[in-house]
């Protein structure tokens, strides 16, 4: 499956699993949060991360957050690997791949 697909499945995927899970809001809550406004689907890694481990990953609970569009570049763009890992463990507890 080309990563294009890949990225569909795991959107359609994430969809189902938030909404199942009543998760409709901002989870990351970061200072300037957006709350319900904008939301995307934010990973613990870089997406490349991904590319060599199991397709499941992608959308596994430990290793994605809703977060809207302010917290989500903060997450990738301004905050270090270790401050990334700190939020994910506060809020998804520590994950299951190694």
């Amino acid at each position: 499956m080309n990563r294009t697909a890949l990225n569909l499945k795991a959107n359609k995927k994430l969809h189902t699993m938030f909404w199942d899970a009543g998760i409709t809001s901002c989870e990351i809550r970061l200072p300037g949060c957006l709350n319900t406004w904008l939301l995307n689907y934010c990973h613990r890694h870089p997406r490349r991360w991904y590319y060599d481990k199991p397709d499941e990953l992608l959308w596994d609970k430990k290793e994605v957050l809703l977060g809207c569009t302010h917290c989500h570049k903060i997450l990738d763009d301004k905050m270090s690997k270790e401050e990334r890992e700190e939020i994910f463990l506060k809020i998804r507890g520590k994950e299951l791949w190694t």
